[in-house]
């Protein structure tokens, strides 16, 4: 693909660090709850699957001053490189991500679901240490990796809290390994890589959808418009 004037390219300077990620709660622009967090492992040198929670401080006012300003409320996460010269923001997404998985479930019920005159003047801040991963995602790296990374592997499954741990219903985990069928379908019949396979359905940049109805295309074709207005 190449940039035109209707889909033009944004080139963003290249920042050297290691990246940190933020999970945050607010309501009406205030913080209820805040943690910062590291990926000690990685898929493919993409994909997070295991998480460190560190010290949340030194993203907590750059994250409050932006919700302050958007009178946000709901789930929200940033992404940072922690580079030489500071802290790098480059993307935010306004959802819930990985981060949520630091969380208690009494803290997240506190965060998104204390009545509005119960809300402190201060967040509840996750402190630094608690680790997480997605032991399944940990186990089919081992036939990815060499065989030396083994035993930290096995360490890690055996150490390190896995998100699903805790649960009742253990049916996702069934749901997880007829998704992993699915995908690897998908990478054979489309000669794709797994990964990328596994992220078919999550981008979408405008495109018409088989089915739409004519409203949601007409919102959507309203919604491109404007922004290439405000280009």
């Amino acid at each position: 693909m190449k940039p035109t004037a209707e889909q033009p390219w944004l080139v963003q300077p290249f920042v050297d660090g290691p990246m940190l990620c933020t999970y945050s709660t607010a309501r009406d622009g205030r913080l209820t709850s805040h943690l910062c967090y590291r990926a000690p492992r990685q898929w493919a040198h993409s994909t997070a699957i295991s998480f460190e929670t560190i010290d949340p401080r030194p993203t907590l006012a750059i994250v409050s001053k932006i919700v302050a300003d958007l009178g946000y409320t709901g789930q929200i996460s940033f992404d940072f490189v922690d580079s030489d010269d500071g802290l790098y923001l480059i993307e935010c997404n306004p959802r819930a991500t990985d981060g949520a998985l630091m969380l208690t479930s009494e803290e997240t019920s506190s965060a998104l679901a204390s009545p509005a005159d119960s809300i402190p003047d201060e967040p509840a801040l996750i402190e630094a240490g608690r680790r997480e991963q997605l032991d399944f995602a940990v186990f089919g790296q081992m036939f990815t990796e060499s065989p030396r990374e083994w035993p930290r592997s096995i360490r890690d499954l055996a150490e390190v809290r896995g998100s699903d741990r805790g649960w009742h219903d253990q049916l996702p985990n069934l749901y997880a390994l007829l998704t992993l069928g699915q995908h690897a379908k998908l990478s054979i019949g489309h000669r794709r890589a797994l990964l990328a396979a596994m992220a078919d359905d999550i981008a979408w940049d405008g495109q018409p959808i088989e089915g739409m109805l004519p409203a949601d295309r007409e919102l959507v074709e309203q919604m491109v418009e404007r922004a290439r207005r405000e280009e």
